[in-house]
């Protein structure tokens, strides 16, 4: 661009769109302070726009300014190889007014930072953030969130109602819940509240029958959830039985196994944490089951974890007890990477699976009418 292509007369401010997706949400006590100094030192440092008008950075002030009554904007274009800078040809340094502008700049941008850990969460999930933010800074900014945990849209969990919904539907340990089939006419899905390591409650809810596959989402033992964050608890962002010592892990999957084998056949679909697969691959063979595939889950974004590296997928143990057989049906055209987009929104479970990622499992390895187990749906 020459020097001529920098100019630009001044444009309609209302011809600026303010950014929808900001990561700071201000302040009340910022937003006035801005209006004041606006009006008390006049305009200083400029905003940032993109090529659409939208703003990048100085959605405050743009704010701001429309409420103060501003027409018109300068608009410099440039491309980001120059520096731009705005001369304020009223003012010294020396003045008392030019010195108090420099601090009301830097203390109106302190006090009306709010960062917005949902829309921080989503550009982090897209942008390397590493040289701005450190793991632990993201995790506390942006909640368990950050951590792989999605929250509804509103900001909260509904395990964050979990007293209430128990009330409106009376649940209690020791339960079976029957669910209308939509598929198989006269079926019923059966949901129970009971220990999954307890192999009499298990044989209570097969009612004699065994299982055709099962597809398996335990806890992984990284206490998702955990950390120092405030609204950890409040949103109820929680799993039980995911901080255990490595013996008391062990012990539980060891358990929960033995049970699959006694109340199910055929094909075993186990998601589990890379870090914990040693313990759930070790677990299984000693429980005398047939490692076939290791299946991977990636995801259209990457997942900020407190690794050198975040996650963008997760590993699926495949395999069936050497006592008995596949049930594996599909073509020869299949292979072990499946994407699929992980949900956006997980109002029901921190780290909730997407249906069509559960669903080829069950195409592939069962038909119409068959039972699938699911030990900690």
């Amino acid at each position: 661009m020459s020097d001529t292509d920098y100019l630009q007369a001044a444009e309609p401010i209302g011809s600026l769109r303010i950014d929808s997706n900001n990561v700071n949400r201000g302040t009340p006590r910022g937003t006035k302070a801005i209006a004041s100094s606006l009006k008390e030192y006049g305009y200083g440092r400029s905003i940032l726009l993109d090529r659409q008008g939208r703003v990048i950075a100085g959605n405050k002030t743009l704010e701001n300014a429309r409420e103060l009554g501003a027409e018109k904007v300068l608009i410099v274009k440039t491309h980001g190889e120059h520096l731009v800078a705005v001369q304020r040809t009223d003012l010294d340094l020396d003045q008392s007014t030019a010195k108090a502008l420099a601090i009301a700049d830097n203390r109106t941008a302190e006090l009306n930072l709010d960062w917005d850990g949902d829309n921080l969460r989503r550009i982090a999930a897209e942008a390397d953030l590493s040289h701005l933010f450190t793991d632990n800074e993201l995790e506390k900014l942006c909640g368990p969130e950050a951590m792989g945990a999605d929250l509804d849209e509103n900001g909260a969990g509904a395990l964050e109602r979990a007293e209430e919904l128990q009330r409106k539907w009376g649940t209690a340990s020791g339960q079976i819940w029957q669910i209308p089939s939509h598929s198989q006419s006269g079926g019923a899905h059966r949901l129970a509240c009971f220990d999954s390591t307890d192999l009499a409650a298990m044989q209570q809810l097969m009612a004699g029958q065994r299982a055709h596959m099962t597809f398996t989402d335990p806890p992984w033992n990284v206490n998702i959830g955990g950390g120092d964050h405030a609204d950890h608890k409040r949103k109820g962002i929680t799993i039980a039985n995911d901080d255990m010592s490595p013996e008391q892990f062990q012990e539980f999957l060891d358990q929960a196994i033995a049970v699959i084998r006694q109340v199910a056949e055929g094909d075993l679909y186990c998601v589990m944490a890379s870090g914990q697969w040693p313990t759930l691959d070790q677990t299984l063979r000693s429980n005398g089951f047939h490692w076939s595939a290791t299946l991977v889950w990636v995801k259209q974004t990457m997942v900020l974890t407190r690794r050198k590296y975040h996650a963008r997928f997760e590993p699926i143990w495949f395999g069936w007890h050497q006592d008995g057989k596949s049930s594996f049906s599909a073509g020869r055209d299949q292979d072990d990477v499946w994407e699929f987009p992980r949900p956006l929104s997980s109002p029901d479970h921190p780290t909730s699976k997407p249906v069509e990622l559960v669903a080829k499992a069950i195409f592939n390895s069962s038909q119409p009418g068959d039972i699938i187990f699911e030990p900690f749906s």
